[in-house]
């Protein structure tokens, strides 16, 4: 005889108690939404496998998801009347970061409740996450940053633009867990940048998806801004921040023009590799003025000239690696430890298309303040963005992708020369070989 729902349902609760133990799965549930709930339900039904740590992360990502609807929602609701109009008819999880800076610049801390979590611990030790509320920070405070499905966001806002002026050092975790220290700056030492953010001696850091910041106590503060006191200077002028800051959103603005610049042109994707990773790399030199012959050289020898399976099935040209919650796919790859080659698995990037893996690898270069340096080796052109250095020494794509190599784009310590003679061999090929 067929089993009632009633016993269905019964059976599938037992076994979901069995498999995380009764007092865990009322913590997870306690006052959650009722939609949120059904979801998670759902994807328990839908994998017999699920752990109580996926359940976790998946309950964390759906109450993320639905405080940044609930944080535009009100914003629409009691915002200004510039807020509002600029938020009418957007996505949050798509809208350009250049418009969620001037809302910002309102003083709402929209930013700050939308893409940031103070994380706590109750008394099982299990994460409870808030919207960060910037007026509440204190010492030891833990953040988590995450812009969802907003890669403009994920690219373009900083560690500075979440945090208040009060907050002048913070130690900043990736996803590996790697920590540096960072004092809160406008940076004026070089003509390359005049930018308000977080900087240690050499540089500032941008903060992705995964990141996580934390205050460290005054103590350790005092003698962090010691420490770093002869390379960076304190900023302590409000009205100087805003003014760069101000200034620094223009800088955003350009950067998305160009990003939709190489979108809006046209490749045909029947045409071979060649001609459309050529084509592709003359477009981004035109506004990212990355040599096109490092673009095409690079592309070449990751992608094997287009063959590799990561290209031909999932659009990766470059071999970019995936972060956080970016699409992805699971692949072995070679790496070097201490010169000695290893295989490991890793995730990387998936694009929709050719186009999207060009545009993010420029990205990934003129947003990696590593990379910086080798923009020395390109024209002096007038209308650059205001953090890419004024020292051109002259036009030479050789010392460009040295550059990019000596900053860590691969472990492999003869990828540059790898790089280069990639294109060697094809332009000999090209010439000699009818």
């Amino acid at each position: 005889m067929p089993e009632s729902i009633g016993e269905i349902e019964l059976k599938k609760k037992e076994a979901l108690e069995k498999k995380i133990w009764k007092p865990m799965f009322d913590s997870i549930f306690s006052g959650l939404d009722p939609d949120l709930e059904s979801e998670i339900l759902k994807r328990i039904d839908e994998n017999s496998q699920i752990t109580i740590d996926n359940l976790k992360d998946l309950m964390r990502d759906m109450k993320r998801s639905k405080n940044r609807k609930d944080q535009t929602e009100e914003l629409l609701k009691s915002g200004t009347v510039k807020q509002k109009e600029i938020m009418k008819d957007k996505n949050i999880e798509s809208i350009e970061a250049s418009k969620l800076l001037n809302i910002e610049n309102e003083k709402s801390w929209f930013i700050s409740k939308t893409f940031a979590y103070k994380q706590t611990k109750d008394e099982r030790w299990d994460i409870i996450e808030t919207p960060l509320d910037v007026a509440d920070i204190k010492e030891n405070d833990k953040i988590k940053v995450d812009f969802g499905k907003n890669n403009s966001a994920n690219y373009r806002i900083w560690a500075w633009d979440l945090l208040p002026t009060n907050v002048k050092v913070v130690k900043i975790k990736d996803q590996n867990w790697n920590e540096r220290v960072w004092v809160r700056s406008i940076w004026t030492k070089s003509s390359w940048i005049t930018k308000v953010g977080y900087y240690d001696k050499w540089w500032y850091i941008p903060v992705f998806s995964g990141y996580t910041i934390e205050i460290p106590s005054l103590e350790e503060q005092e003698k962090i801004i010691s420490d770093l006191s002869k390379d960076v200077e304190l900023s302590t002028d409000e009205n100087k921040e805003k003014e760069v800051k101000t200034a620094s959103i223009q800088d955003t603005i350009k950067d998305e023009e160009r990003e939709e610049k190489i979108r809006k042109f046209t490749i045909e994707e029947n045409k071979p590799y060649m001609e459309n990773a050529k084509s592709l790399a003359l477009q981004i030199e035109k506004v990212y003025w990355i040599p096109w012959q490092v673009t095409v050289w690079q592309s070449s020898l990751e992608s094997w000239w287009g063959r590799s399976w990561l290209s031909a099935k999932f659009n990766n040209y470059f071999w970019i690696k995936s972060f956080w919650k970016w699409n992805s796919v699971s692949l072995a790859t070679n790496e070097y430890e201490n010169w000695n080659k290893i295989t490991i698995k890793d995730g990387f990037r998936v694009y929709s298309d050719m186009k999207e893996s060009f545009i993010d690898y420029a990205k990934f270069l003129t947003h990696n303040p590593r990379y910086f340096e080798a923009f020395k080796y390109w024209y002096n052109l007038d209308e650059k963005p205001s953090y890419y250095p004024s020292d051109y020494i002259w036009y030479d794509p050789e010392k460009f992708i040295d550059k990019i190599a000596k900053a860590w784009y691969a472990t492999d310590p003869s990828y540059a020369s790898n790089v280069i003679n990639t294109w060697k061999k094809f332009d000999w090929l090209e010439k000699n070989v009818a």
